[in-house]
């Protein structure tokens, strides 16, 4: 299998309630008794690359679910109509609504964790701030200290080392 580019993911990526009808139909396929392996082989893949896209959507590409479909579209079919009557299909402006509001809501909750994590990495700051505060403050006491002592710093160093050797 080719190695898919983070770009190229980009591009190709489908919308959200694709991947989620995604989730739904390959659970529907489970609860009807194929497993994984079996959904994996009918569209020419192994099973490990397959649980990968699986369990990994932000790799699901359009590419992808068209291979996907292609192999169980039909049989997702039979198996909605087996269990319930058929519904008409959404219409494209309902989806495209579906859609935007999907996506509206996930930048609402991205906007949401962003203010989060600015609170945290403010009060962090605000500590950190604090904490050089008083590393300044200690140092320039301790400049002060020497100075009085009528030593500059970078001399005190050199003094200690000079008594060491006597």
């Amino acid at each position: 299998m080719e190695e898919v580019k983070p770009d190229k993911i980009k591009k190709n990526k489908p919308p959200e309630w694709k991947l989620k009808q995604f989730k739904l139909d390959v659970a529907l396929l489970i609860a009807e008794g194929h497993t994984q392996t079996s959904i994996a082989k009918k569209m020419g893949w192994k099973k490990g690359n397959f649980n990968r896209y699986h369990n990994n959507p932000e790799l699901i590409t359009e590419n992808f679910l068209t291979k996907f479909y292609n192999a169980w579209g039909m049989e997702i079919k039979l198996i909605m109509e087996k269990q319930e009557p058929a519904h008409p299909e959404p219409l494209p402006d309902t989806m495209a609504q579906e859609e935007a509001q999907t996506y509206v809501k996930s930048l609402l909750d991205h906007i949401e964790t962003l203010k989060k994590t600015n609170d945290s990495l403010q009060k962090k700051n605000n500590s950190l701030q604090k904490n050089l505060d008083q590393v300044i403050a200690i140092n320039q006491k301790l400049t002060d200290a020497l100075i009085s002592l009528g030593t500059s710093p970078g001399g005190a160093a050199e003094g200690a080392g000079e008594m060491g050797k006597g």
